[in-house]
C-alpha cells in the first residue's frame, strides 16, 4: 500500500525534520561544551592535589634526576594522551552516522602498519634514553665518591655464624 502525500504536506514534514535535526544538533553541542567544560573543572581541581600526589623532589643528585626523569617520562605520556583522545573524538565527532559518514575500508595498508609500528617503537627508544642515563648514574657508585677524595673506602667485616636451635 503506497501513501500519497500532497505536496504541501511533504515540504512542511521536511521543513519539521530539517528543524527537529538542527534542535538536535544545538543539544549536542552544548553537551558536549558542557562535557568539555565539567573535564576542564575536574582537571583544575587535580592540579591543586596533584603536588602532593607527585613524588617529591630529592635531596641528593640521584634523586633529583630521578624525579626529573618522572616529571620527562609524565610529560611525554600526556602529549601522546592529549594526542591521541584529540583524535579519537574529532574522528568520531566528524564521522558520525548522523553527518552521512561511510566507514571507510582499508586492508592491508603496509603505510599504516608500519606508522603504527614505527612511531611507538621511537617513542620508547626516546623514553629510554634518559632512563638508562639515570640508572647508570644510580649503579655508578664510583662516580659519587670521586668528589670526595678525603674519604677512604671503608672495609666492613661480616662475621657468620650458625646454630642449632
Amino acid at each position: 500500500m503506497q501513501v500519497i502525500l500532497p505536496r504541501k504536506l511533504t515540504t512542511r514534514l521536511l521543513r519539521t525534520l530539517e528543524i527537529e535535526l538542527k534542535v538536535r544538533q544545538s543539544r549536542m553541542k552544548n553537551q558536549i561544551l558542557r562535557m568539555a567544560t565539567g573535564t576542564l573543572a575536574f582537571l583544575a581541581s587535580g592540579v591543586a592535589l596533584a603536588d602532593e600526589l607527585n613524588m617529591r623532589v630529592g635531596v641528593t643528585d640521584i634523586s633529583r634526576q630521578v624525579y626529573d626523569l618522572h616529571m620527562t617520562i609524565f610529560y611525554i605520556c600526556v602529549a601522546i594522551g592529549v594526542v591521541v583522545f584529540g583524535v579519537l573524538f574529532w574522528s568520531v565527532f566528524q564521522h558520525r552516522k548522523s553527518k552521512g559518514a561511510v566507514a571507510a575500508t582499508f586492508h592491508d595498508s603496509t603505510k599504516l602498519e608500519l606508522a603504527w609500528t614505527i612511531v611507538p617503537t621511537l617513542i620508547l627508544i626516546v623514553m629510554a634514553i634518559p632512563a638508562t642515563q639515570v640508572l647508570v648514574a644510580m649503579y655508578d657508585t664510583g662516580r659519587r665518591h670521586e668528589h670526595r677524595s678525603a674519604r677512604l673506602p671503608v672495609e666492613v667485616a661480616v662475621q657468620v655464624s650458625r646454630r642449632r636451635l
